[in-house]
């Protein structure tokens, strides 16, 4: 069975800073619970979770052991309703991403891109408006599911 070595998220933290337009925020919740806590505060914010991939289990259901990893794909259709209309081709961004990471030290961190920045390279006022508006529910969704 292979094994990967967990890393502390402090070094990797430090190593690697997240790419521009990334949020990481590191939690004291193991990993299982985050993630259910993560589905909870989306749900709780207006967003529905519209799917769960999780790259640790299906490489334990092939028998190879990483640490957990988890994304939920979270949307509302009031906000993919407003991107068609604005640019039909907006339509491809839609479900955003919340990534739930375990750590060595037991805990788990969520990141995810800003709504913002996912939705800035279309340059249009009321898509940004859209990426603003859901940029405040992502935090208020994250901060929630960090809370001790």
């Amino acid at each position: 069975m292979l094994r990967l070595l967990l890393i502390p998220a402090a070094l990797v933290l430090a190593a690697a800073s997240p790419p521009d337009g990334v949020e990481v925020h590191a939690s004291r919740h193991d990993f299982t619970t985050l993630v259910e806590r993560t589905a909870a505060a989306a749900e709780q914010g207006g967003l529905a979770v519209i799917g769960r991939a999780s790259a640790s289990a299906a490489a334990a259901k092939r028998g190879v052991t990483i640490p957990g990893d988890a994304v939920l794909m979270v949307f509302n259709n009031q906000y993919a309703v407003r991107l068609l209309q604005a640019n039909p081709l907006a339509g491809i961004e839609p479900p955003l991403h919340l990534h739930i990471a375990e750590t060595s030290d037991g805990g788990a961190a969520i990141s995810y891109r800003l709504p913002s920045a996912t939705f800035r390279p279309y340059g249009d006022p009321s898509i940004d408006a859209v990426g603003a508006e859901l940029d405040k529910i992502f935090s208020t969704v994250v901060a929630k599911a960090v809370a001790p």
